[in-house]
């Protein structure tokens, strides 16, 4: 009898500090989040982009589209904002119809990823989100030569990227 409550007892205590260990996980996790700096934000459009090693602002524009510029040393990123009801295939084609001499290297059913047929050639990355109302549409570009160097500056902007 007294070994049944003593291990009823210890699995109760086992169970109490897990579940504050991860309750802690929880709490460090959100801290994190929160500490992070906002680089821009637009909330009406409903996204905004954390800081990130050496990206800037660059321009806004407002034709038909919102459109905000980052730039990192010859890499770019657009980030488009569209409130059109077009689907995401029929932004795909638009954006494919514009690609004339470009060689698709990767088209799947949230990007589409391509290089230009040019002197120096352009390497651009397309991705959509479709997000309520809105869709966005981040496009990176950069020279096909600077593209290794440049792969982590785009995924670390992907992943600091948040529509909400």
């Amino acid at each position: 009898m007294v070994k049944n409550k003593v291990f009823l007892l210890t699995l109760i205590l086992i169970l109490l500090i897990a579940s504050g260990c991860s309750k802690k996980h929880v709490d460090t996790e959100n801290q994190n989040i929160q500490e992070k700096a906002v680089l821009y934000e637009n909330i009406d459009l409903g996204f905004r982009v954390f800081e990130s090693s050496q990206w800037n602002v660059g321009e806004e524009s407002t034709n038909g589209s919102f459109n905000v510029t980052f730039e990192n040393n010859k890499l770019k990123a657009i980030v488009t904002i569209l409130t059109s009801e077009k689907s995401v295939d029929e932004i795909k084609n638009d954006l494919k119809t514009g690609t004339r001499k470009a060689n698709i290297i990767q088209d799947t059913k949230d990007s589409l990823i391509f290089e230009s047929e040019r002197k120096e050639s352009i390497r651009t990355e397309i991705y959509i989100k479709d997000n309520r109302a809105n869709k966005g549409i981040i496009t990176f570009m950069t020279p096909v030569k600077d593209y290794e160097n440049n792969k982590d500056a785009i995924d670390e902007f992907r992943r600091n990227l948040q529509f909400f």
